[in-house]
């Protein structure tokens, strides 16, 4: 039980899982999924698919500097260059990766509940936004995951 400025938060069952929540623009596919982990704590899970050759993909990773930066996001209903960063979700081990259809990636935050509840109306609107730089080309693409939206802190 989370003490807040209402009263007293009620968890959901550890292993209750919101997602995943993805968007398809063509030629990608980006996800959130969250997971409550217990004690206040619930994992972000992103992932990332770009569809074109395995030869581009590679390239892409061989190229010098990250081409991947991921951000949990707050929408504030005020356009997404006003949206809320929660958190940097970093790159998880082994990724990226190329293969048969295209540059894949996935990231992982934990986050605690607070950095959750983004908007203080009683519903928060999360959502991943990936952005995939290309050194190549210069080109920066910025894409987003669909949004769960849940009152993580009832009252509050």
């Amino acid at each position: 039980m989370k003490n807040n400025l209402r009263g007293i938060w009620t968890p959901p069952p550890i292993g209750t899982v919101w997602g995943p929540a993805c968007n398809y623009p063509l030629g990608s596919n980006t996800c959130l999924t969250l997971t409550y982990l217990g004690n206040t704590v619930f994992s972000a899970l992103v992932g990332i698919d770009v569809y074109m050759s395995r030869q581009d993909a590679q390239d892409i990773i061989n190229a010098p500097g990250e081409p991947f930066e991921a951000h949990i996001m707050g929408d504030d209903g005020r356009g997404p260059d006003k949206d809320q960063v929660i958190s940097k979700a970093p790159i998880r081990a082994n990724w990226p990766a190329a293969g048969e259809t295209g540059l894949s990636a996935e990231f992982y935050v934990k986050l605690d509940v607070n950095a959750l509840n983004e908007d203080r109306d009683g519903r928060d609107e999360v959502y991943a936004r990936v952005k995939l730089f290309d050194s190549r080309t210069g080109e920066t693409r910025t894409l987003t995951s669909g949004k769960i939206v849940i009152d993580f802190v009832p009252g509050y």
